[in-house]
């Protein structure tokens, strides 16, 4: 889907499975001011090719963290519900 959104450009996946995900190297650039503002331009067109939800099917994690992606309606909940608060949460039960 974010391959087809006309934006970013993505890697191709050259395999996956439930524990893998194997991709396309992209080569490293030299970050300049003018490649910054393109890719933000490419971002703009690839968010506003919109979704039905924000998330996924499936759990992942972060590093060792669990990472939950259950989708949400609107990006704003996404966010503060499954990139933020259970972080904060962990954060303050340590």
């Amino acid at each position: 889907w974010l391959g087809e959104a006309g934006g970013v450009p993505v890697p191709e996946v050259l395999g996956v499975d439930d524990e893998c995900l194997v991709l396309a190297w992209v080569e490293p650039g030299k970050p300049t001011p003018e490649l910054a503002e393109q890719f933000g331009r490419e971002l703009a067109v690839t968010h506003r090719a919109g979704a039905p939800h924000f998330g996924a099917d499936r759990d992942g994690y972060i590093g060792l963290a669990p990472l939950p992606n259950r989708p949400l309606p609107t990006w704003e909940e996404f966010y503060a519900s499954r990139r933020v608060m259970p972080y904060v949460r962990a954060a303050l039960d340590r």
